[in-house]
Formats: C-alpha cells, sequence, structure tokens
C-alpha cells in the first residue's frame, strides 16, 4: 500500500511509525501526514481515508503516531488516535468523523491536566500530543502522552475518556497532588 505521500510532497513529516491493527479482514492505520486509512487486508485496496486537516485552518504539524485504537458495540464500530493536542473518533465504516464524541468528534488533550495555579503554567500553552494509541477498557480509552523535554511539558498524567462521548472519566496524577496518598510534604 503507498500512501502517495512520497518524501518531495511530504515537507518535514516523517516516516510511517505506526503498528496498523486488522479487525475483521480490515486493516487500519496511519501515513506520515497523520491521515488515517482503512485497506482490505487481502488485497490492500483502500477503502476510506480521513484527512485530519481537511476542513480545518488549523496548521498542520507532524509527530510520530504508532497506532490507532479500535473499539465497537454492536454497529458502532469506532477508531480513536491523537493529533497533535485532539483526540479523534472516526467511524470505522466509512471514516467520518464521529459527531456525538466530543466537540464534533474530537476532545481536547489539555483537558483534566489541571490550571495554572496547579501545575504552574497555562494549560493551552502545553505541548501536548499522543502518540501511542492507548489501550480500550470497556467503554473508556486510557491514554497517557508525550512529555516534552522543554519548559513546555504537560504533567505526565495517565487518563481516561469515555469511547461514546468524549468526556473525562478519570485522571491518575502519576506524581501525587497534594492530600492525595503518597504526597508528602517537608517540614
Amino acid at each position: 500500500y503507498d500512501t502517495g505521500e512520497n518524501k518531495d510532497s511530504l515537507n518535514s513529516f516523517g516516516d510511517i511509525q505506526c503498528q496498523p491493527i486488522v479487525v475483521k479482514g480490515i486493516m487500519y492505520g496511519t501515513s506520515p501526514a497523520m491521515k488515517l486509512f482503512a485497506l482490505n487486508a487481502s488485497t490492500g485496496t483502500q477503502l476510506w481515508k480521513f484527512d485530519p486537516f481537511a476542513k480545518k485552518s488549523t496548521k498542520q504539524r507532524s509527530h510520530a503516531l504508532r497506532g490507532v485504537a479500535y473499539w465497537q458495540d454492536g454497529d458502532d464500530k469506532r477508531i480513536l488516535y491523537g493529533v497533535g493536542p485532539k483526540l479523534l473518533a472516526i467511524n470505522a465504516n466509512n471514516g467520518e468523523l464521529i459527531e456525538s464524541f466530543g466537540k464534533h468528534g474530537e476532545i481536547d488533550l489539555h483537558e483534566g491536566l489541571g490550571d495554572k495555579e496547579s501545575i504552574g503554567h497555562d494549560i493551552g500553552e502545553l505541548s501536548v500530543k499522543l502518540t501511542t494509541p492507548g489501550i480500550i477498557f470497556k467503554d473508556l480509552i486510557i491514554i497517557g502522552i508525550t512529555v516534552s523535554e522543554a519548559g513546555d511539558a504537560a504533567p505526565g498524567y495517565i487518563r481516561a475518556f469515555n469511547v461514546k462521548t468524549g468526556k473525562l472519566a478519570w485522571v491518575f496524577h502519576t506524581i501525587p497532588l497534594p492530600g492525595e496518598y503518597g504526597y508528602e510534604t517537608w517540614p
């Protein structure tokens, strides 16, 4: 399968780092330009391709995408994957955003990271990227995020979002906050 994104058209994009998944004969993966695709796994024939930047005025940026997550409940089949600071829910049958998930098919991954008072930075200015697919447990997708090595690093919290609605279900603070088990204060 050729994504059609040769080196000349990629500019600063990289290579495919995605470990694709195969579900009932359909392969789902991502391209270097962060497009999600579905293929007939036997023939390599493209069934659909989703471009997260097609309808947006957002500047396209590239980061590693190492996989996607799949969830199903009856006929409701979803692919979840991260593009920059967003988690997107895509209909696995036709490659369209699931409008009922979050805000028009996406959620902002700054959600649940705290506020300026608790982390010392304006949340919206933190570098937040989802490079790994996360894991599905029942109706939750459980994710971490890439933590920058610069001053714009977001806290490395582990969060769970509802796969159907996009609502934040819970946050695990990898470094306990005041009042949480494991937090100690200096005398």
